[in-house]
């Protein structure tokens, strides 16, 4: 397997999932009897593939600070901020598509349409966006390398990786 590019800040939110998700897990295999509904049943084995995928990350991991930053183009690791036409800007985190996109809900993954589109443009480009809710387009405003806590917003739940 490939391994999954992130900044430090990255990885530390994986990290802090990760043991979220234990917890969550821990809490419902005590609730756990053997008769247990179906539903408790499936939300082991989402939380439990979550766990997995992203322990599988950090296992795999390459850390990306010391890369130089490249100004021409948005790449793995970099915070962008965009705007819809009819919208307030945004921003996101732009993730390896192995970094567990839903571990935070600012994360953008490569692997989705958002981050796909994102991927290689530059301030001020238009991107179009094609979903299951639709097509949708944005302006690039602004990027820079991810070094910290980035605010939280997703245009549409579709474009989560």
């Amino acid at each position: 397997m490939e391994a999954t590019r992130m900044t430090n800040f990255m990885k530390r939110s994986l990290e802090a999932r990760a043991s979220e998700l234990n917890a969550r897990i821990k809490s419902l295999e005590d609730q756990w009897e053997g008769d247990s509904p179906a539903e408790t049943t499936a939300m082991l084995a989402e939380l439990s593939r979550e766990r997995d995928g992203i322990v599988e990350a950090l296992r795999d991991a390459r850390l990306i600070d010391d890369d130089p930053f490249d100004t021409e183009a948005i790449e793995v690791g970099d915070v962008v901020t965009i705007r819809a036409a009819d919208g307030e800007p945004e921003r996101y985190v732009l993730v390896d598509g192995n970094a567990g996109s839903r571990a935070r809900s600012d994360w953008v993954s490569v692997a989705s349409p958002l981050g796909a589109a994102l991927l290689g443009r530059n301030s001020g480009d238009v991107v179009r966006v094609e979903s299951p809710s639709g097509a949708a387009e944005y302006q690039v405003l602004a990027f820079e390398r991810a070094s910290g806590d980035v605010p939280a917003r997703l245009p549409s739940e579709a474009f989560l990786g």
